[in-house]
């Protein structure tokens, strides 16, 4: 068992916790006051290990404040507010729940007709580029990102079908209770069912496990279960230098930074080796 309850706060609770901290400790800043005063906040952890402690996830809190409180202020007031709001989320988490809160974010509340409107000028830029003075480099290079994360996504969840495929037909249906599941793959598929319920707006994965292992296990799970797969793969070290080089370019892609030429010749050809190793 785990250490940590992975229990993800109560977001109407955690964000009460921080006015009342707000107010009691940082009555003197007005504008942080205002700030927190009528917004909310969402409680949003990643699948990702925050590399602070052992076991322990990278989470983020987002802030949503009125609009007329967001265009009060400057990029610059912005960062020492969500400094001291990082804080105080930091001070506010409990240590056993096993989520590391590494950064906050803070964005204007939208109303429906601002949120047509937003969509609106999303688009002219898409379509013009011409908002804000974007020029086209950049949008070329996110249609580019977009290419990048179709292939990806499409070579991700080949995997799990491949994987899924190969167990039914090795072990059956129920493959997950009878194999070798690594804890640290057990922990995360709980974690993230753990979240899916506490976040209701979540997109329900699935009623596959497969689809709650991130995406750099994939390769832990099939090395741990090496006998179902060894006729297809033929070298364990492989299948995990692969996947490893794959998961740097996700990360890149799921930050939306920007991939180099290299990196993204790297994806297509490494999802071409992949898919015809698994097809061999």
């Amino acid at each position: 068992m785990s250490e940590f309850s992975y229990e993800c706060p109560n977001n109407e609770d955690f964000y009460s916790g921080i006015k009342a901290v707000v107010k009691s400790q940082y009555s003197h800043d007005i504008d942080l006051c205002e700030l927190v005063a009528s917004g909310y906040c969402d409680f949003y952890s990643t699948t990702s290990y925050s590399q602070k402690r052992w076991n322990a996830f990278y989470a983020e809190v987002h802030f949503f404040i009125p609009i007329s409180v967001y265009s009060k202020h400057n990029s610059i007031k912005f960062e020492s507010m969500k400094y001291t709001l990082l804080e105080i989320c930091k001070q506010l988490m409990p240590p056993d729940t096993g989520y590391d809160i590494m950064k906050v974010t803070i964005s204007p509340i939208l109303s429906s007709e601002t949120k047509k409107d937003a969509l609106a000028e999303i688009r002219k830029v898409v379509e013009e580029g011409t908002y804000l003075n974007i020029n086209s480099d950049l949008i070329d290079k996110g249609k580019k990102m977009a290419d990048a994360y179709i292939t990806l996504y499409a070579l991700e969840n080949y995997i799990r079908q491949y994987i899924d495929r190969k167990m039914t037909e090795k072990v059956g249906t129920n493959y997950m209770d009878v194999i070798s599941v690594p804890k640290k793959i057990k922990n995360g598929i709980e974690t993230r069912k753990t979240q899916e319920q506490g976040n209701k707006w979540l997109p329900l994965r699935g009623d596959n496990d497969l689809y709650y292992i991130d995406f750099i296990e994939l390769s832990d799970f099939i090395i741990a279960n090496w006998d179902y797969f060894k006729d297809d793969i033929k070298d364990q070290n492989w299948i995990k230098v692969k996947m490893e080089e794959m998961y740097s370019i996700r990360c890149l892609i799921a930050h939306n930074s920007y991939i180099s030429d290299e990196n993204f010749q790297l994806l297509e050809l490494t999802t071409k080796q992949i898919i015809k190793q698994l097809n061999s």
